[in-house]
């Protein structure tokens, strides 16, 4: 989930070069479901390195 949200985000940097500045880049980018993916891919991947296995 993280390799595809974050791959997105560098995909859409393509966005400034064709005229968009980093305000525009950002409000596109928290307006996409992609975003969110990455998140939660990340958010996940924190967890399961700091939950310590029982047992």
């Amino acid at each position: 989930m993280l390799v595809y949200g974050m791959s997105l985000m560098i995909i859409y940097l393509n966005l400034i070069t064709i005229g968009y500045n980093l305000w525009d880049y950002v409000n596109f980018i928290i307006g996409r479901f992609d975003f969110y993916v990455g998140i939660i891919g990340l958010i996940i991947i924190i967890l399961t390195m700091t939950i310590r296995k029982r047992g």
